[in-house]
């Protein structure tokens, strides 16, 4: 049985996975123009949690323990919904221009690799799944399992496009 480890499992890894792959990955020349929200939407994390932790998990919006009092309960994780997220990425100017399944814009596909650590077999599974949810929205997602001292370099000198991990916080959250 999975315990509380997964309490935050795979809170912020649409924001967290999109937003790195906004800033290192394909954009439009607008910087503001969010991709998190496409891909926050396109990414059923109820079915990577149902798989991976045996149903154990909670969806939510951020790494704060649901049981801690710094929870902020009223921010909810964006929902699993892939037509909305097609919407965003056609209203931001995304398109199938040439059939073959990857959105494209400018003449520059909406692919980009996503990298996390060998040894992490939750994790591992976790980029197929991603790679299968953001396929059905038209984004190419190139799983990388990268050794973990490699892979904390890499994130490090910010030699990524998109990188998955995770991270637990205590039940009392120290500002130290």
């Amino acid at each position: 049985r999975v315990g509380a480890n997964f309490d935050h499992g795979y809170d912020g890894i649409a924001d967290h996975v999109a937003g790195d792959a906004a800033s290192h990955g394909p954009r439009s020349d607008d910087s503001r123009e969010p991709l998190h929200g496409p891909a926050g939407l396109g990414i059923d994390r109820r079915r990577i949690l149902d798989a991976l932790a045996f149903g154990e998990g909670k969806v939510t919006a951020h790494p704060i323990m649901s049981l801690s009092p710094f929870n902020a309960k009223d921010i909810a994780p964006h929902p699993y919904d892939p037509e909305a997220a097609k919407k965003l990425l056609a209203g931001a100017g995304w398109s199938d221009s040439d059939s073959d399944g990857v959105l494209d814009r400018g003449g520059a596909k909406f692919e980009f690799t996503l990298m996390t650590n060998l040894g992490n077999q939750i994790r591992e599974d976790a980029l197929v799944m991603i790679q299968d949810d953001l396929k059905k929205i038209g984004v190419a997602v190139k799983p990388q399992v990268r050794e973990w001292t490699e892979f904390l370099d890499d994130t490090k000198a910010k030699r990524f496009q998109a990188y998955h991990m995770g991270w637990e916080t205590d039940f009392i959250v120290s500002p130290f």
